[in-house]
């Protein structure tokens, strides 16, 4: 796609976003970093916290949302946001900072680049549960680092830019030199 279709394309995104605001939401903040201890439920607290950013907090109600932007090639299914990751995270990183009242709900906010775009919303909720489950798949996720075990990926968004998609590609082969050389020494 040539310069002048792109920014022809990103101007209709906009308008397209811009277009569907609901001026009854009130901006609470835009672009609010968070870092946030992640603990389970024995109380143990992880190495490492949980970092991102709120593209944007809304209220409507007295209702807080968190949403989050997008643009996608193709339109959402409708069940994608109740499965994600992200609004755990998210949903669990503002309930660290604001412990007290109802948790918010989470919104994606995405813009599908059709030739005329299209504006579309997913709201999803979590509760602790939901987060004390994303806790237990970030320790997992740690083991399994820790001792070095790798699955690679074939499906992945950033698989062509990758700098390792070369290793990865290969990765069973190295597998299978080492699973031999170790059994011949055995």
């Amino acid at each position: 796609m040539d310069a002048d279709k792109l920014s022809e394309q990103g101007r209709s995104l906009v308008a397209c976003y811009r277009n569907s605001i609901d001026p009854a939401e009130e901006v609470v903040s835009i672009n609010q970093a968070f870092c946030v201890p992640l603990q389970d439920a024995t109380g143990e607290v992880l190495l490492k916290p949980l970092i991102g950013e709120f593209d944007l907090v809304v209220k409507k109600d007295a209702k807080k949302i968190i949403v989050d932007w997008k643009s996608s090639a193709t339109r959402w299914n409708p069940g994608k946001s109740h499965r994600a990751l992200q609004p755990t995270m998210y949903l669990y990183a503002y309930d660290q900072n604001n412990g007290t009242g109802p948790l918010p709900e989470f919104r994606y906010e995405i813009v599908v680049k059709n030739k005329t775009p299209v504006y579309e919303t997913h709201t999803t909720e979590r509760g602790h549960d939901a987060f004390q489950r994303m806790i237990e798949k970030i320790k997992l996720a740690e083991s399994m680092i820790a001792a070095e075990h790798f699955c690679p990926s074939d499906e992945g968004m950033f698989c062509k830019s990758c700098s390792f998609a070369g290793a990865c590609r290969s990765w069973h082969r190295d597998r299978s030199k080492l699973i031999s050389v170790a059994s011949q020494a055995a």
